[in-house]
């Protein structure tokens, strides 16, 4: 199920007082995660989306859902031991900044691949820690590497994911969890359905339906995977065919977010 509405709250459960203080809604469309490559496990998106969406009020994804989709990425990463590196959009200032500096520069992309290595969420201390959390988990469990050429999430991604964040909410982070979060989140909002994933299978099939149609017009317009929203500079830097880009896996999830001519952007 693609299961966001860019609807995260922001403030602890003791905060919490209206929908306008405490909710952003960055009009994003549901399908907004599952792109950059990620994509939610078709056999299991119902159980996904029910964990999944329990994670949303946590303040750590600061009210961005490309930071979710970062630590998702890598999640997956993790439990596949896979050296694959995601993408995600740089910030809107970055990236208008470095299109404008470095138009019609040969190493444009070069450039640009430096700045989301040194920018990513994952330089941000509260997510770097969040990650550490979660990689120790995902090796626990045991499973054999895998090449792949799509970052795959599972339930046990997310199930991962929530424990870490308990666990840091007992120093790094607040001290609530990811379900005290949510039942504040629900006790204050009772008709979150409207804005968040509801759970009704009719709604499912709608919004795949939707997102499988954006697919298409990506994959035939030739168009990175990547939300509309996050088109803007990113789409015109392409720093994922920097030399410097990552392995081959990490090429090959790059040509399934569409882009074409590929060839070569990847190490060995």
């Amino acid at each position: 199920m693609k299961v966001y509405r860019a609807c995260i709250l922001i403030v602890s459960p003791s905060q919490i007082k209206t929908p306008s203080s405490s909710l952003l809604k960055g009009g994003h469309d549901p399908w907004d995660l599952e792109t950059w490559g990620l994509s939610l496990d078709p056999t299991e998106k119902e159980k996904t989306a029910r964990l999944l969406v329990r994670l949303l009020p946590h303040p750590v994804w600061e009210r961005r859902v490309d930071i979710l989709r970062y630590v998702l990425q890598k999640t997956v990463g993790y439990r596949l031991k896979s050296k694959l590196n995601p993408l995600g959009p740089l910030a809107p200032g970055a990236a208008r900044g470095l299109a404008t500096a470095t138009r019609g520069l040969p190493d444009a992309s070069s450039i640009a691949f430096t700045v989301w290595e040194e920018s990513n969420p994952g330089t941000n201390y509260n997510i770097a820690r969040l990650l550490e959390a979660i990689s120790k988990k995902a090796a626990a469990l045991n499973e054999p590497s895998k090449l792949t050429q799509m970052l795959i999430l599972e339930p046990e991604d997310v199930i991962i994911v929530n424990e870490a964040l308990d666990a840091l909410s007992q120093d790094v982070l607040p001290p609530y969890t990811v379900d005290q979060y949510w039942d504040s989140f629900v006790r204050h909002h009772p008709l979150w359905p409207g804005d968040m994933a509801p759970y009704d299978a009719e709604t499912i099939v709608r919004w795949d339906k939707l997102s499988a149609a954006e697919q298409l017009y990506r994959m035939i317009s030739k168009k990175p995977d990547i939300p509309p929203k996050e088109r803007e500079n990113n789409e015109e830097l392409r720093y994922w065919k920097s030399p410097r880009c990552g392995s081959r896996v990490q090429s090959k999830v790059i040509w399934t977010i569409g882009d074409s001519n590929n060839e070569g952007s990847g190490g060995t």
